[in-house]
Order: C-alpha cells, then structure tokens, then sequence
C-alpha cells in the first residue's frame, strides 16, 4: 500500500519488467508485452557489441589524483576512479568531477600522501619494474574558449577504451593556476609532476586533458612543461559563443558565466573594455565580450575534425571500428542535459545567430571578430602544414575564411575493421553489477544498475552520506535531519542522476535476523519511520510482478484512473470548499492535474519512450491501481496487506485499501503529510523518498484548510523562492531511496 494521495520526491524509473535478455524483432500483434517493448527502447541506448579487445578493468587497482593543493610540500588526495563506467557512457559523466561522483571516492577509497613521497614511491616502482611506475606519458591537450563543444571532443576521445581522459580535472586547474607564488621553474614542475601522477596507468596507452578555459590564460606552463605534446585550442564564431552565455531564452543574465569575472576583473578584461571605450560600468554584452576574448580548432568543423584532424595530430593514426562507432553514438548525445536526463544532441549555431540581440552582434564583432579571424587564418596555416588533405577541403576559392564545414561529418569505418559493427538494431540492453549496500536492501531480482535513460533498473550505487546507528530503541534525534537546502542541492528534486552520496539515515532492518525484526517492530511502537527487507512474503510479489507478461495479463484491457500533467510537479487536490473559493486565489485557480484513464500498456508505452525524452518534452502521468475501484484482487496479489495485525499494519481497522502507484521517470508527488500511517512496498524501479518530522510543517509553508491542495507544501521544491517562503532556509529532513522488496514505514504527519 502506497500513500493514499501522493508520495514526496521524484519517480526514478519506477515502472517494471523483465524482459527476458529478448532480441528486438519487427512488430507484430502477436509479440508479448515484454517483447514489444524493446521495440520502444531508441538503439543509440542499446549496447554496442564488440569483439574488439578491451582493457582489463579488473587486473589493476591504480590511484589517481583527485585534488592537489600547491602548498610548499604539496598534499595530494587520490582515488581509484571507474575508467570502465566513465568508458562506457561517456555522455553521462562528461567532467572529472561526474567520474569522481561514480567512483565513490571516500573511506578505503581515499588516499591522501604528499607529493613528494608519490613522485619517489613511482621511481622507485620503475627501478623495481612494478606495475606501480608504469606511466603514460601525456598524448595531448585540450584548450578552449568557453562554450564552444570541448567536452564532445572530450567525450570522443573517452570513448577510445585504452585512453586516460580527464576532462576539467581539478588537480591540472590547481597546478597550472593556483600556485600564485610559485616561480615559473617551480610551476612548470609542479605541473610536470601533477600529469605523471594522472597517467599512472598499468592498462591504458593513451592521455589526453582537456583542460578548464581559463587554463588558457596559463597555458605556455603547459607547453614548456611538455613542448613534445601536441595540443589543440578550439573556438567559435563570437555571436554563437556568446548566445551560448547569455541566450535570453535560457536565462542568461547576471549568472552567466562569462560575467563571473566581474568579481574581481582581470587586468586583459578591463584593458580590452577601456580600448573600446566601454569601461566604467560596462553593458554585460561587452563585459562577456572582453571576457572571452582572454581565450580565443573551430566549432563548425565538429565532430568530424575530431577523427579526421585532432587524432592525427595526437599521432594516433588507427581509429578502429569500435571506436568509430562509439563517436558516432556520443556524437548524438548532449552531456550538458545530463540533469534533466537524456537528451539528443544538435547543433543550434543558425538559431544562436538569428535570435542573437543587437548588442551581442555589436560587442563580439567589435571586440571579438578580430581575434576570431585571426585564429581563422592560424587554424588554416596549420592545417596547411599539418593535414594538407584536410586543408584542401576547408580552403575557400575567395576571400572569405576557411570553410570548416566540410569536415563536419564523421569518417566511415574501413570496411576491413568492420568486425560485428553495424549491428546496433540487434543488441540489447546489459547491466553491470554492483556490490549490495552495507545499509540493507532485498536481493530477490537481478540487478540491473541505475542508468537514467535506461527503463526498468532496480539497483544504485549511491552511500548514505552519514548511515544511521541503529540501536535497540531509537535515540531521541532519529532519525537524523539535515538542512533541506544541502539536501535539494546535493541532489534536485528535478532530476534522477542519483549522486554519489545521499542523505539517508533511516535504519535498514533485515527481516530474516530475528533482533533486526523486533528493533523494527519497536521502532513502529516509537512512531519513527524505518527501512524492511529481505520479506519472503514481499519477494514473491516483487519477483511476479517484474515480469511484464505476468503484469499485462493481471491487468488486462481494462483503463485505469491515470493522473496527468504538463510537468513532472504532480499537486493533488480536492474540490474547492468554503472561503476560499469566494477569495482572489479561489477565483483564480485551476486545477494543477488532470484526471484521464488508459490501458496499462499504453501508459507503460509512454512511460518508456519518456525515459528517453528531455523533461520538457516528456508526457508525466501517474497510473494507479486502487482496490477501492473495482479491484478487490489486490488482496490476493497483495496478502499482506490484508486487515489483520501484522508488521505493515498497526490497526486493521485502520486499512483504507490498496493505492498501486505507477510512476515515470522524474515525476514528483509535491511534499505533503496524511492524516493516517502508511505502508510503502516497492515491487519494481527506483523511488526517492523526501521526509520531514511532523515539527518542520511551519518550514514547509503548507497550504491552508479548505485550500484543494491543502495539506502539501506550497514551495516549489526543486527551485525554492526563499524571499517568497524563507522559512524553507530553515527545514530539515532526509531521504531514502526504495529499492523492489523494499518496506518503508512512514508515521502519521510525516
């Protein structure tokens, strides 16, 4: 039984099936559900296969740096990063600190030396012959101007299994910027030392950087330090580059991130300003202008300059098949969406250009054009010399500067390395194992990891920030509270990346262990809420009810009630009563959702094709069951929920039936408490769970008595108006993410 109104927090992929390890086949009516539903899966999601050897991830364990401070002796905090899950899915962790988050970088995973000491412990490896000082020596660098497509040309090169990427990594930011004091011999050092560090590899042959853009200020450190290295510096058109900062429609303004500087202007920033004549308090449009300036391969010539230029230049002549196949997969993919979920990737130059303002036109011809021509006749000089082939491609009969566009489309493959390519309609989706939480959740189903565009994962890796000690009875501030804003900025509410760590501290008890059963039993005595798994009774549901087939036939042709709105914010509410309707509000409101019915496969249909949709363009519903409605056989699928005292019900007499909910991927069920207890199983997906103590109501700014929504909180959780409801500053809670077998216990009022 699920809250008889809605439930706190986002849906992560909670919708169910199995289906079966099935190769996608043509349509047909006569396929089952399960099988039809590959069908709905988009193949630029479905695993490539490969024959093509791969590293082996497992052989060695290596540390890599994930911070440095430029102290005199300089401290390095290191980790062993998952090269293998950032190689798979490129697109998903694009930065250093995305590949940090999935590596799960604290406790035994954490190392913390001084420089120094790692810098002898390799040459003393290397003397010995270990596999510890095998370092690979840096195969190129990446600058750019900001904005202008570096991390695809990061995620490319990632997507070649034996290279080392670190894409904006902190500890090169830190050796390259940071040591203010530092002379220019130490520095170059100092940074020298840094790469070594980050190419200490036993598997991989290749490494690449791309580094932050404002390493370009500091960049001749970097080609002192290794001048044998090969780098590229990518640009853009100016107008583009600067839409992309301070597009209207995209809420550009004051935040955007060329206009940061003005926190303490760099000296080229405000000498450009005063040679144009716009110093003083400056527009932002020449502000951002000068900004990028500081910085300015060409933008219009990706993706295909990568293959085609950028490797060769990296004297790295062999593309294989594989890895060509696996650009043309990240090729589609936009990395900056990763929040939001999957999102396809094209290019939006024209539209930048037609939607540019006048002072944005103005100000990058002005004070950027220049420098942009100039890189222009530079870019193709060296493609001269370089790449001469190439060169020819771009070189324009007339006066006007390169056309980069002609090598914008990818290469195709040798049709000798082809191997098993080609074949991407024929996969299907695999998963990769993960260890079981040391917090306690039930193991009934295989696992399948969390991965946000894929449908039907029942697993995560996240930790509890601080796990919860569980005594015999719980202590007086259990379960712990922590500031809601820390929490909803860890992880918004808007989206389903699942962060490395969370916020649960609710005790996981195991149903099986006899002490555990009863701690759990006491603590619903205490009225607190708490976590059961390992529940045979439970399992046996879980289990049936992953399968589709099973789950179709249950339900049948019948339509079912089904909530439906424009966003994934999902407000319940009742018929308007009383004063309110005679008030301003009254008069004004409408109702936030819309009640519709539809057939359970064809809700399941929407619901996977969303998985792959941008939140802006996926259709939110919300299918329930109700025993209430005609449904009585829940009680027979369900048997524990039948009316008699048991571990999931305090009073039977208190049972007011049996809600199953369905949720797509990012949907919310706005904060709110009920008047009774609830039971909470969860029989497939992932489902996170916001909750608060029944003291914090005042913090939430709950809607009034006779409001239709009342009860729920008015906020906006996902972006809080804290002028408008500043005692949200103020609120407490915590999280918990259900997995299937899951048993969640929530009191009255929370």
């Amino acid at each position: 039984m699920v809250p008889n109104e809605y439930m706190n927090g986002p849906s992560t992929n909670s919708i169910l099936s199995d289906t079966k390890g099935l190769q996608s086949k043509p349509w047909s009516s006569k396929l089952s559900l399960s099988e039809r539903i590959l069908e709905w899966i988009p193949r630029h999601h479905v695993e490539v296969p490969t024959s093509e050897e791969l590293p082996d991830w497992d052989k060695e364990l290596f540390w890599t740096p994930i911070d440095v401070d430029v102290s005199n002796d300089p401290i390095v905090i290191l980790c062993r990063l998952n090269f293998k899950k950032y190689w798979q899915a490129p697109h998903m962790y694009p930065m250093f600190r995305d590949l940090q988050g999935i590596s799960s970088c604290f406790g035994s995973n954490r190392r913390r030396e001084k420089l120094s000491v790692l810098v002898q412990e390799i040459k003393d490896e290397q003397a010995a012959g270990l596999p510890g000082g095998i370092v690979v020596p840096p195969t190129g660098f990446v600058f750019h101007e900001s904005r202008v497509g570096s991390t695809l040309v990061a995620n490319f090169l990632a997507s070649d299994p034996w290279a080392l990427v670190f894409s904006e990594s902190t500890p090169v930011a830190n050796a390259i910027l940071h040591c203010e004091t530092c002379s220019v011999e130490r520095q170059i050092q100092l940074f020298r030392d840094v790469i070594m560090l980050m190419g200490r590899s036993p598997i991989h042959k290749r490494l690449f950087f791309k580094l932050q853009s404002i390493t370009c200020t500091k960049m001749e450190i970097a080609l002192q330090a290794f001048p044998e290295t090969s780098w590229v510096f990518l640009y853009r058109n100016p107008v583009q580059t600067m839409m992309s900062h301070l597009d209207p429609l995209k809420g550009g303004g004051n935040a955007a991130p060329c206009l940061r500087s003005k926190r303490s202007p760099p000296a080229e920033v405000t000498t450009t300003l005063n040679e144009y004549g716009v110093a003083g308090k400056s527009p932002n449009e020449a502000w951002c202008a000068a900004h990028l300036n500081i910085f300015v391969e060409q933008h219009d010539a990706l993706p295909g300059a990568i293959p085609k230029v950028v490797l060769p230049l990296f004297s790295h002549t062999v593309l294989t098949a594989a890895w060509l196949e696996k650009m043309k997969v990240e090729s589609t993919q936009y990395s900056k969406g990763r929040g939001t979920g999957f999102r396809l990737f094209s290019g939006d130059s024209k539209d930048k250009e037609m939607r540019a303002t006048a002072a944005i036109q103005s100000y990058a011809k002005k004070i950027l054009q220049p420098t942009y021509d100039k890189l222009d006749q530079l870019s193709q000089a060296a493609l001269n010399y370089l790449a001469p082939d190439i060169a020819a491609l771009t070189a324009s009969n007339s006066a006007e500067l390169p056309n980069w566009k002609a090598i914008a489309p990818l290469p195709s493959p040798p049709s000798d390395t082809m191997g098993g390519f080609g074949a991407l309609e024929q996969a299907v989706i695999s998963s990769a194992q993960r260890t079981l939480h040391s917090f306690g959740h039930s193991v009934v189903l295989k696992e399948k990891e969390f991965i946000p565009w894929i449908p039907f994962s029942n697993h995560h890796s996240s930790k509890p920030i601080e796990p919860a000690a569980c005594p015999l009875l719980p202590a007086k501030d259990y379960p712990k509270a922590f500031s809601m804003i820390d929490v909803t900025n860890n992880w918004n509410t808007d989206s389903t990346e699942i962060p490395a760590m969370h916020y649960d501290s609710l005790c996981h008890f195991d149903y099986k262990n006899s002490t555990q059963l009863k701690q759990a039993q006491d603590y619903r005595l205490a009225e607190v809420p708490f976590v059961v798994y390992n529940i045979p009774e439970l399992d046996n549901v879980v289990h049936k009810w992953n399968n589709v087939d099973y789950l179709q036939k249950l339900l049948g042709s019948k339509k079912y009630r089904v909530e439906a709105s424009t966003s994934n914010h999902f407000m319940y509410w009742s018929n308007a009563r009383g004063n309110f309707l005679r008030s301003e509000k009254g008069r004004k409101w409408k109702p936030p959702t819309e009640i519709v019915s539809s057939q359970f496969e064809n809700w399941l249909e929407l619901a996977v094709k969303g998985q792959n949709k941008t939140l802006e363009n996926r259709t939110h519903q919300y299918f329930r069951v109700s025993s209430d409605a005609g449904n009585p056989w829940l009680f027979d699928e369900l048997p524990f929920f039948k009316p008699v005292k048991s571990l999931f019900l305090v009073d039977p007499k208190e049972q007011k039936g049996i809600h199953c909910r369905f949720g797509m991927r990012s949907v919310i069920a706005e904060a709110h408490f009920d008047g009774s207890r609830n039971a909470v199983v969860m029989l497939g997906g992932l489902r996170r769970w916001i909750l608060t103590h029944p003291d914090q109501c005042t913090n939430m700014h709950m809607l009034p008595p006779g409001h239709p929504s009342g009860r729920h909180s008015e906020v906006d959780w996902s972006k809080p108006d804290l002028k408008e409801f500043p005692n949200f500053a103020k609120l407490m809670g915590n999280e918990v993410i259900l997995q299937p077998g899951d048993y969640l216990y929530v009191p009255t009022y929370w």
